[in-house]
């Protein structure tokens, strides 16, 4: 589709408190496989990571649901 963009990003997770909560804010990552490799680097010192994938036409403002590429361990709510 036209002027749509396709982000790759990878969200972190930790435990406070008895909670599993994300713990910084979004990495992104230049391609899929980037946000898999580094899912599985940081997966080695947090609770948690997802590696995800979201595409939308920024110009306006629409945007597809999240989609999971690797997930490692614990993960918490997120949007």
């Amino acid at each position: 589709m036209p002027g749509t963009t396709e982000s790759f990003e990878v969200l972190v997770f930790d435990v406070n408190e008895g909670e599993v909560s994300q713990s910084r804010e979004p990495i992104m990552a230049e391609s899929a496989d980037a946000a898999r490799q580094l899912a599985g680097r940081l997966a080695e010192t947090h609770a948690g990571t997802i590696a995800l994938s979201r595409r939308g036409r920024v110009a306006i403002g629409e945007c597809e649901s999240s989609v999971v590429l690797e997930q490692h361990g614990r993960i918490g709510d997120f949007d």
